[in-house]
């Protein structure tokens, strides 16, 4: 049974993978268009009070395109995301909003949903083969 259990989740390794490389490659778009819209908009930034009246150092989370990358992970992981990072930005750029929030629900809800998905969907496929091959063996038991 425990051999059986890990053999599902095993068998669609493939396709986890994929959903890996799609989400590092949303994540490096996005850390793109991010360090080049908050990281690099010193015009917005620099020196501007943020909602809570202190200065934000948005290049600390913007600055370049691998720290927008672990920002963004930060926010996908739903880690102190609200009050660290998004409200600077939106207070700033409101329309930024959409795009986490866009974020977040593809990531973190659609991405998600695909993984359980798929080991569910194997679990099922590697339970009903385990129930086969069990009726199987009683049949030829029989003869």
């Amino acid at each position: 049974p425990f051999l059986t259990s890990w053999t599902a989740p095993l068998g669609k390794v493939r396709t986890l993978a994929w959903v890996a490389v799609f989400l590092v490659c949303l994540i490096y778009v996005c850390a793109i268009f991010l360090t080049m819209q908050v990281g690099h908009n010193h015009e917005a930034y620099l020196g501007a009070l943020s909602y809570d009246g202190t200065e934000w150092a948005y290049s600390t989370y913007f600055g370049t395109v691998p720290r927008s990358m672990l920002t963004l992970w930060q926010v996908i992981t739903l880690d102190n995301w609200a009050d660290g990072i998004v409200r600077h930005v939106i207070h700033q750029q409101p329309l930024m909003g959409f795009l986490f929030i866009l974020l977040i629900l593809s990531t973190t809800y659609g991405l998600l949903n695909i993984v359980v998905g798929v080991i569910v969907e194997n679990t099922l496929g590697t339970a009903t083969r385990t129930q086969e091959q069990v009726e199987q063996e009683k049949e030829e038991e029989k003869k």
